[in-house]
């Protein structure tokens, strides 16, 4: 009889140092570096999201658009002005399609899955965010909001029909915005707001077109939800706070930290249709990185040891 033994090493918080992020729980996750490219203009990484061939699509304010495929090559598609958020419409009334702002043009753009690009509509201030509703409480609609514009927000309809939805008032301003998509935030949207000081929060948006303070921890830029199936993340809404960290923000309104990096700038993150959390990151020599995180495999967890997590897999050939 012949004993073979397979030894496999989860690098906890020594990968979380390699690839510049430093998690919180390091025992609970994997993390690798899904992509990396040199940056494509002078402006920053500022949105991510994937389309439903599994593409992912990295928004610069320089005016880049990028596109990583599935194997982790990229390239950059298009150049804007000052392009800001994005949001796959699949699954919805808005179509098979990703949306896209360019708040230097004043433009929400509508991209095909063949690559054709057509303006849905424009504005008179700076489209930042987007997000469509995901349960019904504001009929399937998008809203879109306009820095240096009384914080206004916009509802916009599939032709492209402006409504003004909500105004937060003069020196206000809303950023991103997310759509719970599980109810366990009411169902309701989510938006980033910086007040006459410049001072951020998130705020919970209602569908009778108010809104009030969800989460008071500062520096909040950029909103994302747990959409894995699995719910690895715990289902929970997450917020990247200025560029040092990200942290998770419970329907109760509390921040707690889930990850930050001193030596990287991390500029946004979204969750994939594989179940992992991809952070994109800024480091130095201008390049920017892609970092996939994953919950560390269910059979794994049972057998981790100390901070690497070891497991050892015994095969027995008589």
């Amino acid at each position: 009889m012949k004993i073979k033994c397979f030894v496999y090493v989860w690098i906890g918080l020594a990968a979380a140092e390699a690839y510049g992020l430093l998690l919180e729980n390091p025992n609970l996750y994997v993390m690798q570096t899904y992509a990396q490219y040199a940056r494509p203009d002078s402006g920053q990484a500022k949105y991510v999201e994937f389309d439903g061939a599994g593409n992912l699509y990295v928004t610069h304010d320089g005016g880049s658009l990028v596109r990583i495929n599935s194997s982790g090559q990229s390239g950059v598609l298009s150049r804007y002005r000052n392009l800001q958020g994005i949001c796959y419409a699949g699954g919805t009334t808005y179509g098979d399609m990703l949306y896209f702002n360019d708040a230097g043009a004043g433009r929400l753009y509508a991209r095909r899955a063949d690559g054709t690009t057509t303006t849905l509509c424009t504005f008179s201030g700076q489209p930042i965010g987007i997000a469509i509703d995901k349960l019904g409480a504001f009929n399937g609609k998008m809203l879109v909001p306009v820095r240096y514009s009384n914080g206004d927000v916009y509802k916009i309809s599939e032709t492209g029909q402006k409504e003004l939805f909500l105004r937060l008032g003069a020196g206000w301003s809303g950023h991103d915005i997310e759509s719970d998509p599980s109810g366990a935030y009411g169902g309701l949207m989510y938006m980033s707001v910086s007040d006459p000081s410049d001072t951020f929060s998130v705020w919970a948006v209602r569908p009778n077109g108010t809104a009030g303070v969800f989460c008071n921890t500062t520096l909040i830029l950029d909103l994302e939800f747990d959409t894995t199936q699995i719910g690895a993340f715990g289902g929970l809404l997450y917020g990247r706070r200025s560029s040092w960290a990200i942290g998770s923000i419970s329907p109760d309104g509390q921040w707690t930290r889930f990850a930050g990096s001193s030596d990287t700038a991390i500029q946004c993150m979204t969750f994939g249709p594989d179940n992992s959390m991809y952070v994109v990151e800024e480091v130095a020599g201008n390049m920017v990185l892609v970092t996939k995180i994953s919950a560390v495999p269910e059979p794994a967890t049972a057998l981790l040891l100390g901070l690497g997590g070891l497991l050892v897999r015994l095969r027995i050939k008589n």
